[in-house]
């Protein structure tokens, strides 16, 4: 091999990964599914790190509660975090899943509310109760599902004002003078500053789902969905995910095709951790979640590692050429979820291998 060739195989190995790098990943917490594993962190078993908050932000039915709920089950059963406190805070009441079926055994014994029971009614209430946590001195996961359902104390005496006023006038429906906004941008801007640095100490998680909205003005040519709640959340965050329905999955069934889940983007916009953007699909069924097999798969076709289509796969390594469903059916059936796994992964690194600028460290 000359000097050329040996240039290029070095150029095409992967990076090694600097021991800094296996200190900051300990202890962290997969969400479930390898590729947003990836996404986040580039390790294939950590989305998330201990001490650290993040924000989940999506339109409705693009998996952000789910993925939270994966979260939550897979911190049930990691021995690291076999003394975290697992808080549900569902301010949404929207997660209405049979969490033993497709969570296990072990998240439902976990689980709990707030402190003081019942899900958060205001921002003050959502600090007040995650400063007693960490007043407790016992690590947790918390996770706020969704911040959008919260209103705040000077948002409910405005409420009060305005319900008088129009009693006093004695029109129901009649117009109201106001200062517009809850001032929840200005208390997340105070406290959450608090509230995060506080998770450091004893390894906590911090996690708040957002709804998107839609964009108006000149800027949503450009960025069609916004979200509320202040810059505060942004600025905090270790982590910002996106979600977003990227199509329908459908069955044929009577002579018809019927939805039957959805491929969903998460699309990580600010990284503390690998520092880059990515984007992942997933597959969501109605019936059995997130499809972590199904989503790899789909994966190694996207990327080339495999030739096929949604419909028919030509996969090498399993020494199988046929129908989709029944690629994943002897994966599963054979238990052979880890070669699949290391597939996903070996194309992944491969992929930031072959993107990876070097250059000469400035600074010994």
């Amino acid at each position: 091999m000359g000097l050329i060739d040996e240039l290029k195989e070095k150029l095409r190995a992967p990076a090694p990964r600097p021991p800094h790098r296996a200190k900051l990943l300990k202890g962290g917490l997969s969400s479930g599914s390898t590729l947003v594993n990836l996404a986040c962190t580039g390790d294939p078993d950590v989305a998330w790190l201990p001490g650290h908050y993040y924000l989940l932000v999506g339109d409705s039915q693009s998996g952000k509660s789910w993925l939270v709920m994966q979260t939550l089950a897979e911190a049930a059963r990691h021995p690291a975090y076999a003394k975290h406190r697992l808080v549900h805070d569902n301010t949404e009441d929207g997660t209405l899943m049979d969490v033993e079926r497709y969570f296990g055994t072990k998240l439902p014994k976990r689980l709990e509310q707030p402190p003081g029971g019942g899900p958060s009614r205001t921002v003050e209430q959502l600090y007040d109760r995650l400063a007693r946590l960490a007043a407790d001195g016992k690590p947790y996961v918390y996770a706020l599902d969704s911040e959008d359902a919260l209103t705040s104390a000077a948002e409910e005496k405005k409420e009060a004002r305005d319900r008088n006023a129009r009693r006093k006038a004695g029109d129901d429906g009649a117009d109201v003078k106001g200062s517009y906004g809850d001032g929840k941008a200005k208390l997340h801007s105070q406290k959450l500053r608090v509230a995060e640095g506080r998770l450091r100490k004893d390894g906590s998680l911090l996690l708040f789902v957002k709804q998107t909205r839609d964009n108006i003005g000149f800027d949503a040519m450009f960025n069609p969905k916004t979200r509320s709640g202040g810059k505060a959340l942004t600025f905090y965050a270790t982590l910002e995910l996106w979600f977003s329905v990227a199509g329908k999955l459908k069955r044929p069934a009577a002579g018809k095709d019927w939805q039957v889940g959805s491929r969903l983007k998460v699309q990580v916009k600010k990284n503390r951790v690998a520092g880059l953007p990515r984007a992942v699909l997933l597959d969501h069924y109605a019936e059995s979640g997130i499809d972590e097999v199904g989503s790899n798969v789909h994966y190694l076709v996207d990327m080339g590692a495999w030739k096929g289509t949604d419909k028919r796969v030509e996969a090498p390594e399993f020494g199988f050429s046929g129908p989709r469903e029944k690629l994943i059916a002897m994966i599963e059936g054979a238990g052979r979820e880890a070669e699949l796994r290391a597939l996903v992964v070996k194309t992944w690194r491969d992929i930031e291998a072959a993107c990876a600028v070097r250059r000469k460290p400035r600074y010994e």
